[in-house]
């Protein structure tokens, strides 16, 4: 009988895993990306990287603009070095509306304000 439950816990704990892997991988894949802005290899390997990572590829490639889409899975990781990265590198008006918006982080905000494509006003 105990083995029973245990089969039975372990089915619903992998199907439960499978699903929550299955939905980052469709939120990941089926959000449309210009190839000649970023091309599908970096979009995986900024959203899987670590923080320093992003920061460091997006300082690196600051001449190449992000798409939208790909900016929001990145402020959607809620993390205080990417929107730092995102803040000083974009040139997307959008982006950077959103961001000074959506923190109150002072240093995010600086970064913001202190990016030449920020839109004033």
């Amino acid at each position: 009988m105990n083995s029973t439950i245990e089969i039975f816990i372990t089915a619903i704990l992998a199907a439960i895993l499978t699903a929550a892997g299955v939905w980052f991988i469709l939120k990941s894949y089926l959000i449309w990306i210009p190839r000649q802005m970023v091309n599908v290899r970096n979009w995986d390997r900024l959203v899987l990287s670590s923080p320093e990572a992003v920061y460091c590829y997006l300082e690196e490639h600051k001449d190449d603009e992000i798409t939208y889409q790909l900016a929001e899975v990145l402020v959607e990781r809620n993390d205080e070095v990417i929107n730092l990265a995102i803040a000083r590198f974009t040139k997307n008006q959008a982006i950077l509306k959103n961001l000074f918006k959506s923190t109150n982080d002072e240093a995010i905000r600086y970064a913001v304000l202190s990016n030449p494509n920020f839109p004033f006003g």
